[in-house]
């Protein structure tokens, strides 16, 4: 427990120092930052370079175990060069030093362990020291701008001509794979994707592995297509509200809630669906034949409770 109160006090001051000098395409573990603003800026700065004439194209990139094995040096290093004086950085070392992991199974606890790379993984201090140590990476290359949160990210190039924007396709991939290797940090192929606005970008190649480029691709949850439409995106999206949709009418027949107020007296019952002839299989009208006892003593208001019943006849639902 007081470790974690460290943590935040730490984490409080850490940010207030450090968080105007992040690169503002940074998007992940920043206030008043979401991947919703990072989307738009994205978009818009590529609709922008369109508008001149320009060819552009999407490099986007995925770490694969980012945190866990991010060179810790880099981040020192970044602490540093951020103006961070001797006592900031041998705590931030110590602490990523001696920071220990175990693994708890049905009550069983492993040994602890400690790692020699990486941020961690759940520690309040863990974003912020990732976002120092991945800085470099937006300036590691003029010919791109680099929209990242977290362990994803997307360079934006453009060019006058094909030739030129697929030239510096090429030298992009080759800087941003050399910055994952210097980094400790291993690049996912098979997530990686290039895709072109106006053109057809050329093929990658990386390790005896071609990368085609796309028509479209996810980045942060949002399905980018090279005409900037949205219909893969909006079919996606309907097609995970109807597969809801289709569950709830599956399983709400099954479940009625009742609502009870803090006097213990049953004030409404509801059922999500109805079916034709259907009943519930009892209706509570003294509170305490309730199961959870507990849970109705509680001073809230209202509190849903929720008891299964069998239907008669379930020829079909009714939506209600």
């Amino acid at each position: 427990m007081i470790g974690k109160i460290i943590e935040c006090i730490v984490n409080e001051q850490l940010t207030c120092a450090t968080d105007h000098l992040l690169p503002s395409t940074m998007f992940g573990f920043r206030k008043n930052t979401g991947t919703d603003e990072a989307l738009t800026r994205l978009m818009d700065d590529i609709k922008e370079r369109r508008a001149k004439g320009e060819f552009a194209a999407i490099i986007s990139c995925d770490a694969s175990a980012a945190f866990d094995i991010l060179n810790r040096d880099l981040v020192i290093a970044m602490l540093k060069r951020l103006g961070a004086g001797t006592s900031v950085t041998t705590f931030i070392s110590n602490f990523m030093d001696n920071a220990k992991q175990f693994v708890v199974i049905n009550e069983e606890k492993s040994e602890e362990w400690c790692f020699d790379v990486g941020t961690g993984q759940g520690h309040v201090l863990s974003p912020p020291l990732y976002n120092i140590g991945t800085i470099s990476q937006y300036y590691w290359t003029k010919l791109s701008t680099l929209y990242g949160y977290a362990d994803d990210g997307s360079d934006v190039i453009s060019a006058p001509t094909i030739n030129e924007c697929n030239q510096k396709i090429q030298e992009v991939f080759a800087a941003r794979k050399k910055w994952y290797d210097l980094s400790g940090m291993a690049l996912n192929i098979e997530k990686t994707m290039v895709m072109g606005f106006g053109f057809r970008p050329n093929t990658l190649d990386i390790h005896d592995t071609k990368i085609e480029p796309v028509t479209s691709l996810k980045f942060l949850g949002m399905e980018i297509q090279d005409n900037f439409n949205l219909d893969n995106h909006v079919k996606q999206v309907s097609t995970k509200i109807r597969q809801a949709a289709a569950n709830i009418r599956t399983d709400g027949r099954h479940l009625c809630i009742f609502y009870v107020d803090s006097r213990y007296h049953l004030q409404q019952w509801h059922c999500l669906f109805t079916t034709v002839n259907a009943r519930p299989s009892r209706i509570i009208t003294d509170i305490s034949k309730c199961r959870n006892q507990k849970c109705c003593k509680s001073t809230t208001s209202f509190i849903p409770h929720i008891y299964f019943f069998q239907p008669q006849k379930t020829e079909h639902l009714v939506n209600r």
